[in-house]
């Protein structure tokens, strides 16, 4: 992540059925023997954190994500439509909402395997609003640079501050 400050962290969340829990299980204990699913539950399928790599230490091997109906059926529309969908700019756990600094959002990318395409999983991407276009231009911003990221929704507006050069304004 040395190499995209905006990047957060990436995780591999695995499809696994009612039927094949215990042996996911068996498996993902031969790397780590402290996994456990959570929170708990009993439910036909489950979208689990499998892999993490965070910037920071992270606490989500493990969780199932079908637990946070916002993000599962905003995965499950990327699994339906076969493509990576990112969410709203939401606050980042753990700060206070109104910080304008603390926005992340997340894109998810649904995987396959074999020539029917049976859904596997999800790749999730999560970045740092505030470092994501600062982190592409490095010290070379245009004078005249103004992003504007949308989903129908301004979600992130950057205009470079003419008073400060080199600086974003938010």
């Amino acid at each position: 992540m040395k190499w995209n400050p905006s990047l957060t962290s990436l995780t591999y969340l695995e499809r696994v059925s009612r039927e094949n829990k215990e042996s996911f299980l068996r498996d993902v204990h031969k790397a780590f023997p402290d996994y456990k699913i959570f929170p708990e539950s009993n439910r036909d399928e489950y979208l689990l954190v499998k892999y993490v790599e965070a910037r920071n230490k992270s606490n989500a091997l493990g969780f199932d994500m079908m637990s946070d109906e916002h993000h599962s059926k905003i995965m499950f529309k990327a699994r339906d439509i076969g493509t990576p969908i990112a969410t709203d700019a939401l606050p980042a756990p753990g700060v206070i909402e109104t910080e304008i600094n603390s926005k992340i959002f997340s894109i998810y990318m649904p995987v396959y395997s074999g020539e029917q395409q049976v859904f596997q999983g999800i790749l999730s991407a999560v970045f740092a609003l505030q470092d994501l276009f600062p982190s592409a231009f490095g010290s070379d911003i245009p004078d005249d640079l103004e992003i504007n990221v949308s989903n129908g929704n301004i979600v992130y507006h950057h205009k470079n501050d003419m008073t400060r050069p080199g600086k974003f304004r938010h």
